[in-house]
């Protein structure tokens, strides 16, 4: 995963409407300041995670900076996991100069092409794009992604001239290396009955009811895996709590219950994560928000695909 070489937008992908006059080359410490100046150019000032020479130089994974003569005008991020966690890389950290010469280009596409090359067989990429747009979103959907989530108010302390005091929400979108969806179908999900309407909106149906009634269920016991509430950094706005629960045994949906009991609800489904405790398994993600908040779905802005998702989210909210 690691790759030191330099590309031209031309060596990224032919279709790319992407001039030669783009470099993309492995990120360095002397990136950080134009880094961080477009990432608040984007976002604003309060952005509360601009770049560092740890997400630029990454111990795991590859940090690509995109250069138009000699210019940094953005970045994208591939963070891979350790070996004896998930088989899976993170991507993340995407912009372009929100300069209009360097819009419109497909210079975020021929950053992403380069991450897609430097993908493994087998391994999953997992990317998390913004609500408040759909731009992004559509990119990794043209790429092959399946978007099977919202995590909302996720990142607080973003785009307040957007968002007001509301947390930004992302989508959890998956590429798999060796087939769509991981295999889903060949495990068993045991999962609330209430909750197959919700998933049949992001789950291809067939896929679905095959794996609710597959045979080789119950080969993984039981984990949930917790993710702390990001925070801004006066620490003021809190995002929501998540938790992700494996559903190929049978006690996930006590597990699950048990969960909603504490006021967690449904984000979206992750088929065929690898994980070296309990292997390749499903999982769900649930989501709490801090007491008192409410959602303003509105601000919630997807794709066609997953509006119904949305709706089903928000009507499991009241």
């Amino acid at each position: 995963m690691h790759d030191s070489g330099i590309v031209t937008a031309a060596q990224t992908d032919s279709s790319s409407p992407t001039s030669e006059e783009l470099t993309i080359r492995p990120g360095c410490p002397e990136d950080v300041p134009a880094l961080r100046q477009i990432f608040f150019g984007i976002y604003g000032e309060n952005y509360p995670y601009p770049p560092t020479v740890a997400t630029v130089c990454p111990a795991r994974g590859y940090f690509l900076t995109a250069e138009v003569e000699e210019e940094v005008i953005g970045c994208a991020g591939g963070y891979g996991q350790p070996p004896d966690g998930y088989r899976w890389t993170e991507w993340g950290r995407l912009v372009v100069s929100p300069d209009l010469r360097y819009r419109g280009r497909g210079y975020g596409h021929a950053l992403n092409c380069a991450r897609a090359a430097r993908l493994i067989q087998g391994e999953v990429a997992l990317s998390e794009t913004v609500c408040n747009v759909t731009t992004n979103q559509l990119m990794l959907k043209r790429m092959g992604f399946q978007a099977l989530g919202i995590c909302v108010l996720r990142y607080p302390g973003i785009l307040p001239d957007k968002l007001g005091t509301q947390p930004e929400s992302v989508l959890m979108n998956f590429l798999w290396q060796d087939g769509e969806f991981g295999g889903l179908g060949t495990r068993r999900l045991f999962l609330p009955e209430d909750w197959v309407e919700g998933l049949s909106l992001v789950l291809p149906c067939d896929r679905l009811q095959d794996a609710l009634k597959a045979r080789n269920g119950a080969t993984h016991g039981q984990r949930i895996w917790e993710h702390a509430p990001f925070r801004d950094q006066a620490e003021e706005l809190q995002g929501c709590a998540m938790v992700d629960i494996v559903v190929n045994h049978p006690s996930a949906p006590e597990a699950i219950a048990w969960m909603r009991s504490c006021g967690y609800r449904l984000a979206g489904f992750m088929p065929g994560v690898e994980d070296a405790t309990v292997g390749r398994a499903d999982r769900v993600r649930l989501y709490r928000v801090p007491d008192g908040t409410e959602i303003d779905w509105s601000l919630i802005k997807v794709l066609s695909q997953l509006v119904n998702f949305k709706a089903w989210m928000a009507g499991q909210a009241r």
